[in-house]
């Protein structure tokens, strides 16, 4: 439950409030730095500040921020953030043998290729690029 829940939460405190309340700073990106490094710290601030920890939570908070901008819609990275949340749930273990520059490599790589994958599947169902307006 907390899979879902936490992922949900956090969409609509840095997604649906802060970038709502930046938008007027659209133009110069403000509104997805000032999203994902709040994302980020969020994250991190009760394990110390790590800049590499920084990173790893600022990339997806970026890509969440994307989602949420390009489609204006916050369910759009809710359903990425709580699909994202689920996969490493169940892929866990799996991590737990590798050394921390691999872990963090294909963790990074492994973000990019699911959010575009996941993009670029809500696009060919929902046809975002076409709007008939």
């Amino acid at each position: 439950i907390l899979g879902i829940l936490a992922p949900i939460w956090e969409e609509l405190i840095y997604r649906g409030v802060v970038m709502t309340t930046l938008k007027r700073f659209q133009r110069f990106y403000l509104d997805l730095v000032v999203s994902a490094s709040l994302f980020s710290m969020g994250h991190i601030v009760q394990f110390g500040w790590s800049t590499t920890d920084f990173i790893l939570y600022f990339v997806p908070g970026l890509i969440l921020g994307w989602v949420f901008r390009k489609t204006n819609i916050i369910y759009y990275s809710m359903a990425t953030h709580v699909a994202w949340i689920s996969y490493i749930l169940f892929h866990k273990d799996s991590f737990s043998q590798l050394s921390f520059f691999d872990k963090y490599f294909i963790s990074i790589l492994s973000k990019f290729y699911f959010f575009i994958n996941f993009l670029m599947k809500i696009n060919s169902v929902f046809d975002i690029n076409n709007n008939t307006d």
